[in-house]
């Protein structure tokens, strides 16, 4: 999918449409987002997610937590770890 749209009209970019912009980016471009959202708020980034955080339904808290966490322990981590670790058939 390209990472341009061709608009001849007039649309509300809603959170709805937001979401589904960002999930139709690769992982690159999600991170280049992050570092663009960071860099727009500065300072008040954190104060914004707690209140963002307080407005979420369950879902959104799990989102939250999930984009979040950066523990070694954290169940994404050990799939990446063993994705590497993985090897091919045969191989020794």
């Amino acid at each position: 999918m390209s990472n341009y749209v061709t608009i001849k009209q007039t649309i509300e970019l809603t959170p709805e449409i937001m979401a589904k912009v960002f999930w139709e980016f690769d992982s690159n471009a999600q991170a280049v987002f992050f570092q663009n959202l960071a860099r727009l708020a500065g300072d008040s980034l954190e104060a914004q997610m707690h209140y963002a955080r307080k407005r979420c339904n369950d879902d959104g808290k799990k989102a939250m937590q999930i984009i979040g966490v950066e523990r070694e322990d954290n169940a994404l981590a050990k799939l990446d770890r063993v994705a590497h670790e993985v090897k091919p058939k045969g191989a020794k």
